[in-house]
């Protein structure tokens, strides 16, 4: 595998440190597709894609494509007939080995074979050319999230794909994040009690990955239940707890809840029973902070 250069570990804590303040997951979405456009990958563009595995249906959630390619790029939100999906050889190497690790097209295929393939066909109506580079984020048998580079003219290099291995970990723990966050924004999306909620978390300098945290104590998990879920180690989850109570002036997780749905940045519901474990649908990760 690939070695890491210090200004290649650099440019990865300048991407998490960038994602995890920031209180927007479609706007994270797009530093990390700025990152892994420029100096990380070299990719030409980058999507966050999801496919719902039993019908193979896709749908495109985000995209960054910077300069004038952004201009034949289908929009966010767009699906992707099963016939595509199925067809495309990377998906098709993850259904049947199991092995959700990245992959570009010479590592499961042939270009010749690639190159007569519909996935392909799509990719060269909108660009002229296509060689993709994919990272999986959550893998199991419903849905599979995804993220997807490609360059137009040239394909990803083994290397390039090693390193994408090494960012995969950081990937995965970033979506992982930012999916809980979303999830807390729908908690409390009533008119007006978003804005409030962002309000007070500024005012008491609680960070967006201290908001997820939160989040998931309401629910009533422990830290070791949540340090599974966000694929960090619970001694990372015990001190972003030791920030919350400090911040929100509070001694224990059940007064932390209470004093968060007081303030709004909860939902005014009662705090959960401790739960188990969860299966996040893929393998814990190493840290993400």
């Amino acid at each position: 595998m690939a070695a890491l250069s210090w200004h290649d570990y650099d440019q990865m804590l300048q991407l998490a440190t960038a994602v995890l303040d920031c209180h927007e997951p479609e706007q994270a979405w797009h530093l990390v597709g700025q990152q892994l456009c420029g100096p990380l990958l070299g990719a030409e563009m980058c999507s966050l894609g999801v496919v719902d595995v039993p019908s193979c249906m896709g749908q495109l959630l985000v995209q960054n494509i910077p300069g004038e390619l952004a201009d034949r790029a289908p929009p966010a939100g767009t699906r992707f007939d099963a016939t595509l999906v199925k067809d495309h050889p990377i998906f098709h190497y993850y259904q049947h080995t199991g092995l959700y690790v990245p992959r570009t097209i010479r590592d499961v295929t042939s270009l010749r074979i690639w190159r007569n393939c519909a996935s392909y066909a799509a990719i060269r109506e909108l660009f002229g050319g296509g060689y993709p580079l994919v990272v999986p984020l959550a893998m199991n048998a419903c849905r599979n999230r995804v993220f997807s580079l490609l360059r137009v003219e040239r394909d990803f290099s083994p290397r390039d794909r090693d390193l994408a291995a090494r960012v995969q970990p950081l990937l995965i723990g970033l979506d992982r994040h930012l999916g809980y966050l979303a999830r807390w924004r729908q908690g409390i999306e009533a008119p007006g009690c978003l804005e409030a909620a962002q309000s007070h978390a500024r005012e008491l300098a609680i960070t967006p990955r201290e908001l997820v945290v939160l989040h998931l104590l309401a629910q009533g998990l422990t830290a070791v239940a949540i340090a599974h879920r966000l694929g960090i180690s619970p001694r990372t989850v015990g001190r972003h707890l030791g920030n919350l109570y400090r911040k929100l002036e509070t001694s224990d997780r059940l007064a932390t809840v209470l004093r968060a749905q007081v303030l709004g940045l909860l939902s005014p519901q009662a705090p959960a029973a401790p739960q188990a474990l969860d299966n996040p649908g893929m393998p814990p990760v190493r840290e993400a902070s």
